[in-house]
C-alpha cells in the first residue's frame, strides 16, 4: 500500500526522521486552506534592473534606497512572500563588486560606485517583512548592444576575456561550450552566495540565443563527435551540475532555480520558441536528475491561448507533470495586455494545476494592480524543500497573549538559542467554533526569526476564546511544532460569555501528536509527535475502507520530539488514519489524500 518513491533519495518506503525538537510543546491544529489563500505557496515578482525597467529610476542614492524599500513594502503588503531581485543583468553587478563591475544603471557610469549596496539593503528589507529574496542572475547574455563595454575596474568580462564571447544580433553572449566560461560563472555565483544572506539563486538566460550561434571553433575542439544539438544541451547541463555541486558543498541551504523558456516542445498547433530544440535547455532532465530545486518557466501566454500561442492552462499542467519532486512556479506575463486583462485568473489556474506558486514578470506591470484582489488576502509560507534539509527546527517557548494598550491581543514568545539560525516565525490565530471570524485556525503573520511579539490589529472586537500558536520556520521551509496559548480575550470583552473551545492537547500528559502536514507537489506527509518518557513507540496507518492496517514503525525511543515521514504516493484518494501508540496512550490523526 505504501510504495517506494524513487524521486526522493530515500532507500526505504517509510522514512522515519528522528529529530530532537527541544522543549516539549503543545501541538495545535494546522489551519485548513481557505479558498484562494493556501497556507503554502510561492508568491513572487521579478524586479528588473536591466534598463532600470523596474528600478532604479534615479541616480540619487537616497531616492534609490527609498524606492527599493517601497517596492518591497508594496509587495509584502499585497501578500507576496518572495522577491526575485535582478543582481546580474549584463555581466555587471547591482551589489558590491567582487569579480564584475558596478552596473551603470546605478550612477549612469559603468563601474561607478553608488556609495551603498542595493542587494544587502534588499535582503534586510525583505527578511524584515517575512519575505524570501532570490538573487536573479542573467547567465550567458552579457551585453545588449554591439559596441564593446567601456573600461572599468574590475573589467567587464567582454574586455577581460574577448575569446569567450560571441556577437549575435547585436548582443554579446558567453559561449557555453568554453570550459573557462563555466568556471568563471561558477565563481561569480559563489561570490554572491558567500557574501549575502539570500534565500535562493536563480539562473536566467541559461541558454543559447538560438540555433544560429558562432561556436564552430569550440565545437571542433570539444564536440568529440557528439551531434551539435546534444552537445549544446550537455554544455548547459554540465555547467548547472557543476554549480549545484559547489553550492551543495558551500551553501547547501540556498534554493537553486532556473527560468526556462515556457515551451519545452511545441504542442499540436503551436509554433513557438522551443526550449529543448531552439535554445538547448533540457529542463526536464535537470529536474529528473535533481540538479535544480525549482523551475520558474516563462509561461507567457493567456489562459486559453489564442492563434498559434499555447494555452497557459495546458502549459502549467505540463510543467507541473514534468517537475516531480521539485517545485514549479508558473511565470505570468503581466507585461502583456491580454494576460494582465485576465486579472487573477492565471493564479487560480496555476493553483488548480498543483503549481507550487506563481511569479509575475514584472513588478512595474503589476504595481498599479496591487493588491491583486483576494487571491493573496492572507499570508502564505513558501512550500518546504525537505530534500535540501528535512530537519524540523526547535519550537518557540513561553508563548503568551495579553491585551495591548490599544485593546488588541499582544502575542509574545521566546526563541530557543538553537532555533536562531532559522529564517522566520509564523504566527497563527485560532478562532473558536462560531467565532466572529469564522475561519478556524489560519496563518496570521510571518516575521523575522528575531521577532518575539506580534500585535494582532485585525482581531475582531468582542470575540472571546481566540487563541494563538507560534512556530519556527527553517531556511528550507520546514516548520516546528506550533506552540499554542490558552484561549484568551480578543479585543474588547463580549457581553455574553461563550464556552471555551475544545482542548488543543490530544492524548495524555506523556504523548503529544501534531496534525499531519504535506508539502505542495509532494506525496510526503509529516506527522510530528513528542513523548515525555522513554518507551516503545508504534506508528501505523489504517485504511478504514478495507480495514487493513500497516505498521509503519515500532521501536524504543528516548524522551523528545520526533517526526514520522510517510510516502503516500501509492494511496488512492480517501481518508486514512495514522495512529501513534506510546506509554499506553494512543492518538489518531486523519490524513486526507486528494486526487
Amino acid at each position: 500500500m505504501l510504495a517506494l518513491n524513487t524521486r526522493y533519495a530515500v532507500p526505504i518506503r517509510i522514512l522515519f526522521i528522528l529529530v530532537l525538537l527541544g522543549a516539549c510543546v503543545r501541538p495545535v491544529r494546522p489551519s485548513p486552506e481557505s479558498p484562494g489563500t493556501p497556507e503554502r505557496e510561492v508568491r513572487a515578482a521579478w524586479v528588473t534592473t536591466v534598463g532600470a525597467l523596474d528600478w532604479p529610476l534615479s541616480y540619487d542614492a537616497v531616492r534609490q534606497r527609498t524606492s527599493l524599500g517601497r517596492i518591497i513594502e508594496n509587495l509584502a503588503n499585497a501578500g507576496f512572500n518572495t522577491l526575485f531581485f535582478q543582481v546580474r543583468g549584463r555581466g555587471d553587478a547591482v551589489y558590491t563588486p567582487g569579480m564584475e563591475p558596478w552596473s551603470h544603471v546605478l550612477t549612469g557610469i559603468p563601474g561607478g560606485d553608488p556609495g551603498w549596496d542595493p542587494l544587502a539593503f534588499a535582503v534586510e528589507e525583505a527578511h524584515s517583512r517575512g519575505m524570501e529574496i532570490h538573487a536573479w542572475f542573467n547567465t550567458y547574455l552579457v551585453r545588449g548592444m554591439k559596441s564593446p563595454p567601456e573600461p572599468t575596474t574590475p573589467p567587464h568580462v567582454i574586455t577581460a576575456h574577448r575569446d569567450w564571447v560571441r556577437l549575435r544580433d547585436n548582443e554579446w553572449w558567453l559561449d557555453p561550450g568554453e570550459p573557462e566560461v563555466q568556471e568563471y560563472l561558477t565563481r561569480v555565483a559563489l561570490d554572491i552566495v558567500s557574501r549575502y544572506d539570500i534565500d535562493g539563486l536563480q539562473m536566467d538566460y541559461i541558454r543559447y540565443p538560438g540555433r544560429s550561434f558562432d561556436d564552430d571553433a569550440t565545437y571542433t575542439t570539444s564536440g568529440r563527435g557528439v551531434p551539435r544539438d546534444r552537445w549544446r544541451r550537455e554544455n548547459i547541463t554540465r555547467f548547472l551540475t557543476h554549480l549545484k555541486k559547489e553550492l551543495d558543498d558551500r551553501a547547501p541551504l540556498i534554493k537553486f532555480g532556473v527560468t526556462p523558456i515556457g515551451i519545452y516542445r511545441n504542442p499540436d498547433g503551436v509554433r513557438g520558441l522551443e526550449s529543448f530544440s531552439d535554445v538547448f535547455q533540457d529542463t526536464y532532465e535537470w529536474v529528473r536528475r535533481g540538479i535544480v530545486d525549482y523551475v520558474a518557466p516563462q509561461i507567457y501566454w493567456p489562459v486559453g491561448g489564442g492563434g498559434r500561442d499555447p494555452d497557459f492552462t495546458e502549459m502549467v499542467a505540463e510543467w507541473r507533470r514534468e517537475s516531480p519532486g521539485r517545485h514549479m512556479y508558473a511565470g505570468i506575463a503581466s507585461y502583456k495586455p491580454e494576460v494582465l486583462a485576465q486579472g487573477t485568473r492565471p493564479v487560480e489556474v496555476a493553483r488548480d494545476a498543483g503549481a507550487d506558486g506563481v511569479a509575475f514578470f514584472r513588478y512595474g506591470n503589476i504595481e498599479g494592480e496591487l493588491p491583486l484582489g483576494t487571491v493573496f488576502s492572507h499570508p502564505s509560507l513558501p512550500p518546504a524543500m525537505p530534500w535540501k534539509d528535512g530537519r524540523v527546527p526547535p519550537a518557540p517557548g513561553s508563548v503568551a497573549v495579553m491585551n495591548s494598550p490599544g485593546g488588541f491581543p499582544r502575542v509574545t514568545w521566546s526563541v530557543p538559542a538553537a532555533a536562531r539560525k532559522n529564517r522566520f516565525i509564523a504566527v497563527y490565530r485560532v478562532e473558536p467554533p462560531g467565532g466572529a471570524g469564522g475561519r478556524g485556525e489560519r496563518l496570521e503573520a510571518v516575521l523575522p526569526i528575531g521577532a518575539e511579539e506580534y500585535i494582532d490589529s485585525t482581531a475582531v472586537e468582542g470575540d472571546r476564546g481566540t487563541s494563538y500558536a507560534v512556530s519556527v520556520v527553517s531556511r528550507t521551509g520546514m516548520e516546528s511544532l506550533r506552540t499554542g496559548t490558552t484561549p484568551v480575550m480578543a479585543a474588547s470583552p463580549a457581553v455574553e460569555e461563550k464556552p471555551p473551545p475544545p482542548a488543543l492537547i490530544a492524548g495524555g500528559e506523556g504523548l503529544r501528536v501534531g496534525m499531519p502536514s504535506k508539502a505542495r507537489g509532494s506525496p510526503i506527509y509529516f506527522l510530528p509527535f513528542s513523548i515525555d518518557a522513554a518507551g516503545s513507540v508504534t506508528v501505523s496507518v489504517l485504511d478504514p475502507d478495507s480495514g487493513k492496517s500497516l505498521r509503519v514503525f515500532e521501536g524504543e525511543r528516548s524522551p523528545g520530539g520526533y517526526v514520522v515521514s510517510l510516502d503516500l504516493s501509492a494511496f488512492g484518494a480517501g481518508r486514512y488514519r495514522c495512529s501513534v501508540l506510546a506509554g499506553g496512550e494512543r492518538v489518531e490523526r486523519e490524513i486526507l489524500v486528494r486526487e
